[in-house]
């Protein structure tokens, strides 16, 4: 019977309610009648004969044994502290409630479960005999105190354990042993059916002994008539408490070694939590609880090994546990040997858990982790899978946890387009999914292609750069502020001396050709820098331009009869749209010597007899600020790295 699928009748509720009257939520509920198998007439017991009080005295066979005061009375029997006086030492004496003979039969029916259990962990019975009428069970007088006592918050243990940290991890080694006891019952077919800490008694050297096989059933069908059968169920047996879900639904689910599973599993939970798994106040709020398998809530402290083994042993099917009871002590034994390794891949995950968030909320700035953060979280992370590994290799959660720290971090590398740290932790995959190699590829291909782009576009900032070659542009417009500068007022100077004019057409005429000579030489000696990329060379281009326009310009004025002087007044006009152009497209500094030869032109025009000082101040200054724009802030190359950087990004 699956979860959900269950139908509560309204007979089966007021059966509940009617057993809530009789019994309390943390009791055992016994078998009925109907469950009780028939006993044998024939089965004759040996007499116990007592003697009227203990005694150190060794009696007769017929008074060996005398009783003592009363440990405990349930619903089924009372229990008495004896002494067997021929071995002089203290034993228990269990003997039905009354003359009731069901109550005799079950007495009966728990001494020949415990008959066949002879195990470290289990009650040894000495003699099964009858006194008065009733049946009467010797076992081994233990003393001690029961687990539950030590499972509150505020125990205090015993003085025998007074130096015993009652940790979690000690309470599993006990748990341990009560698996042990139970493999060996479920070797002999016998289910105990009533687990939890107040039927776990623990000595004071370390003994951990099952009581109360009072509801046990046998899993053979010769027992039959001696031992219940699990197979012949017909009412709810067992602590509300702790119940598994087929101790209530015996009918559409089978009662086996699983069941035993499930309870040693609500023990686990009481002792990592403190409370028993089916918490309540009233029986049928406790059975809806358990039938409709509630969630159970765990703290964040408790190890996530355990919370797993308490969920698989307290699965609501049977066979989504574990298989026996020695797959869940090697579980226990697992987690005890290999903790440090679990505690470390827990912490790990931890930082697992950092960068998924921050992957998934790449957009949202609380969510994302800086850089520096992103790889120290990783880096620890992937320390602390490593390390829980090197501890116990075969830790699957460590395992599983590695690889998908290093798969969220492939991402995360892949989408700060940083492949050679995404092929690192691509080759530190056990196994590379195909969706990771594909992506990787795809990723590669778009940043070879961006490269490209790239590197193009670098290449054309360099070939558009007037920065390449500026330094030998900047020495050619240093010399011909020199030369510009100080032919004309030399010039000036001697005409004021000899007051005469010396310059004429044919004297320009030689004076372009010189500048002709150096502009060859000076392309010649920086052709490996000033014409290296197109920029250079068009500016050359331009310059050539420049040297012919003057003599074609002085040959039209000469012809139409234009005065000398009035030529180089008209020459200013070209010089001024020569640099305008370059302060477009070179740098806008260049407008300051564009606007130097305006500035001439109209000072030549009011002072024509100063125009060979005018010419050498403004051919000066112009070519200083001329060499002042080739420096490395030039306006082209500043848009182009813009640009560059955004493809980049």
């Amino acid at each position: 019977m699956t979860k959900g699928s269950k139908s509560i009748n309204e007979a089966m509720v007021e059966t509940w309610h009617a057993m809530q009257e009789k019994c309390s939520i943390h009791s055992t509920i016994r078998h009925d009648e109907s469950d009780v198998s028939v006993i044998e007439k024939t089965i004759a017991l040996p007499k116990i004969a007592l003697a009227p009080h203990i005694s150190i005295d060794i009696a007769d066979e017929e008074t060996d044994l005398s009783l003592g005061e009363t440990l405990g009375e349930g619903g089924m029997g009372r229990v008495y502290r004896a002494q067997q006086h021929s071995l002089r030492r203290d034993v228990v004496a269990k003997v039905p409630l009354s003359e009731d003979s069901m109550l005799k039969k079950r007495l009966l029916q728990e001494s020949w479960v415990m008959g066949r259990l002879e195990h470290p962990n289990i009650v040894p019975i000495y003699q099964l005999g009858e006194n008065e009428g009733r049946p009467m069970l010797i076992m081994k007088y233990i003393e001690g105190i029961e687990w539950s006592e030590l499972l509150h918050k505020e125990a205090t243990p015993p003085p025998f354990l007074e130096d015993v940290e009652l940790s979690i991890d000690w309470h599993i080694r006990t748990l341990i042993q009560v698996c042990h006891a139970l493999e060996y019952a479920h070797s002999r077919d016998i289910i105990h059916r009533d687990l939890k800490p107040e039927n776990i008694m623990l000595g004071p050297f370390g003994e951990v002994y099952i009581l109360d096989w009072g509801v046990a059933v046998s899993l053979r069908d010769e027992d039959k008539g001696f031992i219940p059968l699990a197979s012949e169920l017909r009412s709810i047996s067992g602590t509300p408490t702790y119940m598994a879900p087929e101790m209530l639904l015996y009918e559409e689910m089978p009662t086996d070694a699983r069941t035993d599973v499930y309870l040693l599993g609500a023990i686990l939970y009481r002792i990592v939590m403190g409370v028993p798994p089916h918490f309540g106040h009233e029986l049928p709020q406790i059975f809806m609880k358990i039938i409709n398998d509630a969630t159970r809530e765990y703290t964040e402290d408790i190890p996530k090994h355990l919370v797993d083994i308490c969920e698989r042993a307290m699965a609501f099917a049977p066979e989504e546990r574990f298989a026996s009871v020695k797959d869940v002590r090697k579980a226990l034994q697992d987690y005890l040997q290999f903790r440090d390794s679990r505690r470390l891949s827990e912490r790990a995950s931890k930082g697992l858990t950092q960068l998924k968030r921050h992957r998934a909320g790449r957009n949202n700035p609380e969510l994302t982790i800086l850089s520096f953060d992103l790889h120290e979280v990783f880096i620890q992370s992937r320390f602390g899978f490593q390390q829980a590994l090197e501890i116990w290799p075969e830790n699957t959660e460590a395992q599983e946890g590695l690889q998908e720290l290093l798969q969220e971090m492939f991402w995360i590398e892949l989408s700060h387009d940083e492949l050679k740290a995404a092929a690192r932790i691509l080759s530190e995959l056990e196994e590379s999914p195909a969706t990771l190699v594909e992506a990787f590829e795809k990723k590669k291909q778009q940043l070879a292609q961006r490269d490209e782009e790239v590197e193009a576009l670098k290449q054309l900032a360099f070939e558009k750069s007037f920065h390449v070659g500026a330094k030998g542009r900047r020495v050619g417009a240093l010399s011909l502020a020199i030369l510009w500068g100080l032919g004309p007022l030399l010039v000036w100077i001697f005409e004021r001396i000899w007051q005469r004019e010396f310059l004429g057409h044919v004297h320009v005429f030689a004076i372009n050709a010189s500048f002709g000579l150096f502009l060859a030489a000076a392309f010649y000696l920086g052709r490996n820098s000033m014409l290296k990329n197109q920029a250079g060379r068009q500016l050359a281009k331009l310059l050539v331009v420049l040297f012919l326009a003057f003599p074609l310009q002085r040959i039209g004025l000469m012809v139409m009869g234009i005065a000398f002087r009035q030529t180089i007044i008209i020459e200013y006009t070209i010089f001024s749209l020569f640099l305008a152009i370059l302060s477009i497209f070179i740098d806008p500094r260049m407008w300051y010597a564009a606007l130097l030869y305006v500035g001439a032109f109209f000072l030549s025009i009011v002072w024509p007899v100063h125009i060979f000082l005018i010419a050498g101040v403004v051919h000066l200054f112009s070519m200083l600020i001329v060499a002042w724009s080739w420096g490395p802030n030039l306006f082209l190359d500043q848009k182009f790295l813009s640009h560059i950087a955004k493809q980049q990004h």
